[in-house]
């Protein structure tokens, strides 16, 4: 039984988007793998990378909702918020273009606002990681 794991994905900032993965951006994804879900992954095989970019508010911030075109839409800059957010997310601009009636819950988001301003920019330093490790796998996990 070969064991397949998938470790993504990285989100560094860019102002403009790139065909590859950085050097950084592995070795963030890495670090994760090894340190937050299990260190058996050093002897893992490593089959292949994919490379996306994904758009962002230049103020690291989601933008969603109306984007300025009659019939656009777009929600994205979420970063992993998004696996949890997406249902949410789709359903309320849905009834927006369902029933004509923009949500307010997405209105802080809308990508013609000004831009938020947090006082630091997003960062995926290492200050941020869990400090914890995961408890060992069970005796009937298969190991990679």
């Amino acid at each position: 039984m070969v064991l397949r794991t998938y470790l993504g994905a990285s989100a560094a900032p860019v102002l403009h988007p790139g065909n590859a993965p950085t050097a950084g951006a592995l070795r963030f994804l890495l670090d994760a793998g090894l340190g937050q879900l299990h260190d058996g992954l050093t002897g893992a095989r490593i089959d292949r990378l994919h490379h996306g970019n994904r758009p962002v508010g230049l103020d690291g911030h989601p933008l969603l909702g109306n984007a300025g075109r009659p019939g656009l839409r777009v929600a994205t800059g979420t970063h992993r918020d998004g696996l949890h957010a997406s249902p949410l997310i789709a359903q309320e601009i849905a009834a927006e273009i369902l029933h004509g009636t923009p949500s307010p819950w997405p209105a802080p988001w809308q990508p013609g606002r000004k831009p938020i301003a947090t006082g630091r920019p997003p960062t995926l330093s290492r200050r941020h990681w869990p400090t914890t490790r995961p408890s060992p796998p069970s005796p009937a996990c298969a190991h990679p």
